[in-house]
């Protein structure tokens, strides 16, 4: 490896996210962690029943289904 590489390869190691920092749930409100893909996945999921459901009950009230 030359020495840029390996420069290059510390400075990626370094500026890793620290495990301590990644919020694995969907009630923490610390604005400095980040959210795990499992939870991510997740809110999605949630989002986009949420959006069937209503679309599901605009179209009852209206005859539409």
């Amino acid at each position: 490896m030359i020495a840029n590489q390996g420069k290059v390869l510390k400075t990626l190691v370094d500026s890793k996210i620290d495990t301590l920092k990644i919020a694995d749930n969907l009630t923490t409100d610390d604005a400095k962690k980040v959210l795990s893909a499992k939870q991510g996945k997740l809110l999605e999921e949630l989002v986009l029943t949420k959006i069937d459901v209503r679309k599901i009950s605009e179209s009852m009230a209206t005859d539409k289904a």
